[in-house]
């Protein structure tokens, strides 16, 4: 575990600094000059990463990304920023920041990849464990960007259908530093990636802090608990007073990296906010459109709106490059030709004939957003009397807290709406715990470390206590959901069949079979991570691994639900096997789905089935079977084929 830990700590080192150094060439060429270390070492790195992930996406796609859509807001960024009469420091002086401030960056990268490594290792079995589906299937991605170079939440190993888009800034960025140390994946993202984003958010909130007062070494430690400073469900409240996803509120970056990248926006984006730069400020916050697809349903009208009601300098060019973007994203999945936009199956229009069908579903969706409204009060109550406190007593700062207040409120707002309206879609969720949960959790850290630098004595400590004693119990939660994690993965597997498996894996290639036995009723995410099919375990054995189900899902029971049941059916028809199928009933070619299963082994060079305990392997599969391993825990069978 020590020799993981530290190979890859050095490269998470190495990956900071080389984000750093592109970023502060960035900086000195556009003759921004920085005194603070602390914002010095934020902004570079971030900026380092954006045009480091801009650049690697635009390389490796030939220009077909979405990321190309990021110079809409630098262009207006860069017309806000430049600054003709500015001198051009040297770069060894831009570069350059207090020894104190490194070892402080390399004691808490450290301490991160520490951190993420332990929730991977089982030190009873002395092996990696991995984690929940959807992060392994995020790597998953990441692999796929690499070996494929389109955009795609479907990997279409054998070209048999359309990508739609996903969230992939941070899965560019995992992409992009696994391109050349070849380190695993899964890793990467879960130490690597969560170690640069960890940092970045640190010394955001440190830059923030150093703007109103020095720096104690109570701040260096509370700073610490940004990441995890998420509300807490109150058990003892009266229950018909949350939503049935309450638990989003329990989710921080730690477990979502996904998050990471609207709190670090949030926090740059507030440190231009104070510095009465309200233009910059929300340009900077539109790139969080290219961090995550359904951020785009809210933050560009967010936008408009606050514009319309604050009325900021350069209203129009703010306005116009929200609409930009809002044109450039539909326009680019209209046209491309490799990558399409997800249909909405329901559509938009029938989930808003839906909602006002009927006063019942009216009732449910004013239900949801007032829930939604009255579990955030409870949630942050010390953060919103801070809150109240600070426009009441403040003085100079006071308008830019009710700028940032109204802004963060438009967003929560709007967010909660639009869940409202579209809760019978699941994917609508994440419009609301996208935006609301990360952006909650900073704006109440920035009245909280504002309260800490106007009080004194006993007050100031009383703030400290309360941000400690929160930062415990979130980090506390965390623990336990990451651990819970941990543990219900932990005793899947024998070591001896992971062993075995890994030996026999690195000698084939990375094109493998499924088989399972469809048991009770799907829904649209169990249809995603187990139909889709991807055993976890093989995450830490290779890299860009396709296990694909080489079975029909005919007799698939789907949930009765008949607003699901069309997606379903849409995504069954996408499965690589179940297209292979209905292309040789149209050539008059399917005689049975054991021979075509043959056929599809043999044309996709497939070297090895892995098969459920409970999976029929039939007798023709059996005629070309060279070793069969059984795991005598799970009853799982990897099967070696002859070639």
């Amino acid at each position: 575990m020590f020799t993981i830990l530290i190979a890859y700590f050095l490269v998470s080192l190495l990956a900071t600094t080389i984000f750093y150094f592109l970023g502060g060439i960035i900086f000195n060429i556009l003759k921004l000059n920085l005194d603070n270390s602390y914002l010095k070492l934020f902004a570079h790195l971030v900026c380092g990463i954006i045009v480091g992930v801009f650049i690697y996406s635009i390389i490796i796609t030939q220009f077909n990304t979405i990321m190309i859509g990021l110079l809409i807001p630098f262009c207006f960024i860069l017309i806000g920023v430049i600054n003709q009469k500015s001198q051009r420091e040297r770069l060894i002086s831009t570069l350059r920041i207090k020894g104190k401030t490194i070892l402080l960056c390399l004691v808490v990268l450290f301490l991160i990849s520490g951190y993420n490594l332990f929730f991977l290792w089982d030190k009873t079995h002395q092996i990696l464990i991995s984690p929940e589906a959807d992060k392994v299937f995020y790597a998953r991605v990441s692999d796929y960007l690499n070996y494929n170079g389109i955009e795609s939440t479907y990997l279409d190993y054998f070209n048999s259908h359309n990508p739609t888009p996903y969230h992939y800034f941070e899965l560019w960025l995992t992409a992009l530093i696994i391109r050349f140390p070849g380190l695993n994946t899964l890793l990467v993202q879960q130490i690597i990636l969560n170690g640069i984003f960890f940092i970045a958010l640190y010394f955001g909130g440190l830059s923030l802090l150093n703007y109103f007062k020095k720096v104690t070494t109570f701040d260096l430690v509370i700073c610490l608990i940004l990441p995890f400073f998420f509300g807490i469900k109150i058990p003892f409240f009266p229950s018909f007073l949350y939503h049935h996803d309450d638990w989003y509120f329990l989710e921080n970056p730690i477990i979502r990296q996904k998050l990471f990248g609207v709190s670090i926006l949030f926090i740059a984006s507030s440190l231009m906010f104070f510095r009465k730069r309200i233009d910059i400020a929300l340009y900077i916050f539109l790139i969080g459109c290219f961090f995550n697809v359904s951020l785009i349903t809210t933050v560009p009208f967010a936008v408009i709106i606050f514009c319309l009601i604050n009325n900021p300098e350069n209203k129009f060019k703010i306005c116009s490059t929200s609409i930009l973007i809002l044109i450039f994203y539909y326009a680019f999945y209209f046209f491309n030709k490799t990558t399409g936009l997800m249909t909405d199956n329901p559509s938009v229009p029938y989930m808003i004939g839906n909602t006002f069908s009927s006063i019942n579903n009216i009732k449910l969706i004013l239900n949801y957003t007032a829930k939604n409204i009255i579990e955030i009060l409870f949630l942050f109550c010390p953060m919103l009397l801070f809150l109240f406190y600070l426009i009441k007593k403040e003085l100079k700062f006071k308008r830019t807290i009710v700028s940032i207040s109204i802004f963060v409120l438009i967003l929560y707002i709007q967010s909660s709406i639009i869940w409202s309206l579209f809760i019978i879609k699941p994917d609508a969720q994440q419009l609301f715990y996208n935006v609301a949960i990360p952006i909650a959790n900073c704006f109440f850290f920035i009245i909280a470390i504002i309260l800490v630098a106007r009080l004194n004595d006993w007050k100031l400590y009383m703030v400290y206590l309360v941000l400690g004693i929160w930062g415990y119990v979130c980090i506390i939660a965390t623990n336990q959901k990451l651990n819970n994690v941990k543990n219900k993965t932990a005793n899947n597997y024998s070591p001896e069949y992971l062993e075995s498996v890994k030996n026999k894996l690195l000698k084939l290639n990375n094109q493998g079979g499924y088989l399972t036995r469809f048991e009770d009723d799907y829904d649209i995410f169990m249809l995603n991570f187990i139909v889709y099919s991807y055993k976890p375990y093989l995450a830490f054995i290779k890299n860009n691994i396709n296990i694909t189900l080489i079975q029909s899902t005919d007799d698939i029971n789907l949930r009765a639900d008949s607003l699901y049941r069309s997606q379903q059916y849409d995504f069954l028809k996408l499965l690589p096997f179940n297209i292979y199928i209905q292309r040789e009933k149209e050539n008059n070619a399917f005689k049975s789905e054991t021979l075509s299963r043959m056929r599809f082994i043999k044309e996709n060079k497939l070297e090895y089935i892995i098969a459920d305990k409970s999976a029929i392997v039939d007798s023709l599969i059996q005629t070309i079977t060279d070793t069969v391993i059984t795991d005598k825990k799970s009853g799982e069978r990897f099967i070696i084929l002859r070639k």
